[in-house]
C-alpha cells in the first residue's frame, strides 16, 4: 500500500525534529504522513496557495535564479512587472539583487516614459 508522504524542509537556524527523526538546518526529508506532527503537516490553505503559485507563471518566474529573473524584466508588461515585483517583495525575505533589479527596472521604466 502506497502512503502519501510530505516533504518536511529545515529553512531554521536549528535542528527540526519530526517524531523521532532529526531534520538539520537547510535539509528536506520526506516523510510518510502519518509520521508528521499534524502542527507540520500542510494545512487546506497552503495546499491552495501552493496550487495557485504553480498555475501562475510570473511566480514560476521568481522560482528562477536572480540572473535568469533579471534578464527576464525588459520582457514584461506593465502588469506582469508590477506582479512580480509585488511577489517578490512581499516575500518574507526577498532577495536583495533583485531589490537592485527592480529599482534599474524601475529607472529604465521611467526613463522610456520620457
Amino acid at each position: 500500500m502506497n502512503e502519501e508522504t510530505i516533504a518536511i524542509e529545515n529553512t531554521g537556524d536549528s535542528p527540526k525534529y519530526v517524531g523521532s527523526a532529526v531534520v538539520l538546518p537547510g535539509e528536506t526529508r520526506v516523510f510518510p504522513l502519518s509520521e508528521v506532527p499534524v502542527y507540520l503537516r500542510p494545512t487546506v490553505g497552503d495546499q491552495v496557495a501552493a496550487e495557485e503559485e504553480e498555475d501562475d507563471p510570473m511566480a514560476v518566474l521568481l522560482g528562477g535564479t536572480v540572473a535568469k529573473v533579471t534578464e527576464a524584466l525588459p520582457n514584461l508588461t506593465a502588469e506582469e512587472y508590477a506582479h512580480v515585483k509585488a511577489l517578490e517583495t512581499s516575500k518574507e525575505a526577498p532577495r536583495k539583487g533583485l531589490e537592485t533589479a527592480f529599482a534599474a527596472e524601475d529607472l529604465r521604466r521611467a526613463a522610456l516614459e520620457q
